[in-house]
């Protein structure tokens, strides 16, 4: 009896043994499985996980046919993710060789959308490429600094000045700034010297400084010869009263000083600085001086001397800067490309165990399910796609 009792404890804690063994060789094959330099996961039940898989450091994606985990490009129901060398799934900024890009919490790329983050704007390209440089979209054309930020306002490009308005669009022909009027040519770079519109003439100030680009107003000396400039900022012709005294301008814009000429069959004489010394009585036709309050703010009250703001450029801008740097993490190419960018050539990292805790039993079973689930995360909370400047309101 004794003995049979004996057998049995001994079978017993054989059998305990062998079922022990058992199950720690189960949990021993499960989690991360390196081979030949790809990697692989096993679920708690030991079978191969394929599709999305969840981590407390984001998201890995094993290939439905193979189980390998994927690094690079990867193409997910019609939408394109990217996987870092690690395999984790990329969201935010990133940068793939030399070019930038941005997802979104969920893993999309960004693609042919305006993307405001912080106080800037980008555009993200059909490629997913971050623009930098020149860019003519929907009829305007925009300018992207070498780090991606949309220009505003007032640009020195190379050697020219821009300048882009509250809609990131590059300002041709007349355009009056903060009340002054500014020319800039077809290829959107500021105009100064003499403009002729073929009725009248004007003049934009050339002398580097706060003044550089305005258009002029009142008495003005240009090599080396007086002109003058009425209201709207035509040279004027002909006689000009100021402060009682008359002067004359002739055919050319030049003021007459320090000689006598003949003026409708009478001869007039003007001292150095241009004073009619010998005029009885008012000349028939005689423009009178603008208030010296008008020549010093520069500003006008009148209409665009000639064509309406913002008309289309007939040439291109000026050449792309090639240089780059990191977008502040706060021509043309506008058709989309089949795959995004080329793959990095880096060896993939070690994934992380975390991801064995959280398995294929977890709820949330793609990113897009997850952000669903909780408010973007901390590295897109401020930014929004499909808002472009200007705008309010977003995305369309």
């Amino acid at each position: 009896m004794k003995h049979n009792i004996r057998k049995m404890l001994v079978t017993g804690m054989i059998s305990g043994l062998l079922s022990l063994s058992a199950v720690s060789a189960v949990y021993a094959a499960n989690g991360w499985k390196e081979s030949n330099g790809t990697w692989t996961y096993l679920d708690d039940n030991g079978q191969l996980h394929k599709s999305w898989l969840p981590s407390s450091n984001g998201y890995y994606y094993m290939d439905l046919s193979t189980g390998v985990m994927v690094t690079g490009w990867k193409k997910i129901d019609s939408k394109w993710y990217y996987f870092k060398s690690n395999g984790i799934m990329a969201t935010g900024w990133f940068k793939v060789d030399n070019d930038w890009y941005y997802t979104l919490s969920s893993g999309n790329l960004v693609q042919n959308s305006w993307l405001k983050s912080d106080s800037n704007y980008f555009y993200l390209k059909g490629t997913g490429v971050m623009a930098k440089g020149w860019r003519q979209m929907d009829g305007a054309w925009y300018y992207f600094k070498p780090d991606g930020r949309a220009a505003f306002g007032w640009t020195k490009i190379g050697d020219k000045t821009y300048y882009f308005s509250s809609s990131a669009k590059m300002y041709t022909s007349w355009n009056q700034i903060d009340g002054i009027y500014y020319y800039f040519n077809a290829d959107g770079s500021m105009k100064t010297g003499w403009i002729n519109d073929g009725t009248h003439k004007f003049y934009m100030e050339e002398a580097e400084g706060e003044n550089h680009g305005k258009m002029i107003f009142g008495l003005k000396k240009i090599s080396g010869a007086s002109y003058y400039f009425n209201e709207k900022g035509h040279m004027i012709t002909g006689w000009l009263q100021s402060n009682g005294k008359y002067y004359y301008f002739d055919a050319d814009g030049k003021m007459v000083t320090g000689k006598s000429i003949n003026i409708e069959g009478k001869e007039y004489t003007f001292d150095a600085n241009g004073v009619c010394t010998n005029l009885s009585g008012t000349p028939s036709s005689v423009t009178n001086a603008i208030s010296e309050t008008k020549k010093s703010d520069g500003k006008s009250s009148t209409a665009a001397p000639t064509a309406a703001a913002n008309e289309a450029p007939t040439v291109a801008p000026g050449a792309k800067i090639e240089s780059s740097s990191s977008p502040s993490t706060s021509a043309a190419q506008t058709s989309a490309e089949a795959k995004p960018g080329s793959k990095e050539t880096t060896a993939p990292a070690s994934p992380v165990d975390e991801a064995k805790a959280k398995n294929n039993k977890e709820e949330a079973k793609s990113p897009a399910d997850e952000s669903k689930k909780n408010a973007q995360s901390s590295s897109s909370s401020k930014d929004e796609v499909g808002l472009k400047p200007g705008e309010i309101s977003g995305p369309k």
